[in-house]
């Protein structure tokens, strides 16, 4: 979808099996857009979700357990209300190795400000999640999150997990505020670096 940097813009509406070659606008040109996507998302470009300036917010929506592959970016804008989250109970969203996520402002898996939802859904992280604008927060809710790549704040974001999750990766604060809550083990901590950051612990640890 897309040719000769088209955009597509998505006010509401399905998208089942698609790969996106450009932009995914969703929430940067119409306010409070919502896309629902089944049977995976390829991303090969870079999905805006939410607007960067004027607190316009998106959400993009998955109905099942759902893979976002590709090798593409999704940014999100300056709105809390910005999700990427699960639409079913006990379903699980997997991020591909080749993805990032990054931007200002938005929340990954159960998204209770703005969309609600279930709670009961699972993010495996396989690609780069970023919080790297500052001021900026992104939270990922999940029962459980597992991290088996990168997750970091950078540049004075803060990354903030909440709900039971594990590392199995890397966990980074360089510049930025790494805020460690919901309910971990210390055995599953993983590799955490701390680099001109701030690594606060604001949940449950299980020794």
């Amino acid at each position: 979808i897309t040719t000769n940097g088209a955009s597509l813009v998505v006010s509401s509406g399905t998208l089942d099996g698609v790969t996106i070659n450009g932009v995914l606008d969703v929430g940067n040109a119409v306010n409070g857009a919502n896309l629902t996507v089944t049977n995976g998302l390829v991303l090969n470009g870079t999905a805006l979700v939410g607007n960067p300036t004027n607190g316009w917010y998106g959400a993009i929506s998955l109905a099942g357990n759902q893979v976002l592959g590709g090798n593409g970016t999704l940014v999100f804008g300056n709105s809390g209300c910005n999700a990427l989250r699960l639409a079913y109970d006990g379903t699980t969203l997997v991020l591909g190795s080749g993805i990032t996520v990054h931007g200002m402002a938005g929340q990954l898996g159960y998204a209770p400000s703005c969309w609600g939802g279930p709670q009961n859904v699972g993010v495996v992280n396989g690609g780069t999640i970023s919080a790297d604008v500052a001021g900026g927060t992104i939270t990922v809710n999940a029962q459980p999150f597992s991290n088996h790549a990168l997750a970091q704040a950078l540049n004075g974001g803060t990354l903030q997990l909440v709900g039971n999750w594990s590392n199995l990766g890397a966990l980074g604060a360089g510049g930025g505020t790494l805020n460690l809550g919901g309910g971990f083990s210390e055995a599953a901590l993983g590799t955490i670096h701390g680099t001109g950051g701030t690594i606060a612990i604001s949940g449950t640890v299980t020794n």
